[in-house]
This record gives structure tokens, sequence and C-alpha cells, in this order.
């Protein structure tokens, strides 16, 4: 789940390795948050999908 929004930018042949990083970065967070925040309930994929497509926002030089 961490990965999936990252591999989906890599699969659509996007060539800005910045923004994959930053997204798989932003899922591991939105995980870490989600078991702090919720516990280790499904939810969490809420706060992991939030993180990586926030992740996706990030623009590398």
């Amino acid at each position: 789940m961490t990965l999936s929004v990252a591999m989906i930018y890599v699969i659509g042949n996007k060539e800005n390795s910045g923004r994959f990083i930053a997204s798989a970065l932003g899922g591991a967070l939105g995980l870490i948050i989600g078991v702090f925040v919720f516990g280790p309930n499904p939810v969490i994929a809420i706060t992991v999908l939030t993180g990586s497509l926030l992740g996706l926002i990030y623009k590398s030089t």
C-alpha cells in the first residue's frame, strides 16, 4: 500500500525520480502517523494514501 501511488507514477512513464522517492516517503510517514493515531486498524490506509499523494506534489530540481 505504501508504494502503490509511487509505482503507478513510475508505470505511467514519468521521469522525475524525486517525486517517486517523495511519494514513497510520504506513504511511509502516513503509515507511521496512522499507526500512532488510529492504531493497527484498516483506517490507516487513508493516511498512507494521503501521504503518498502529497509526496507527488514535491518538485525536485
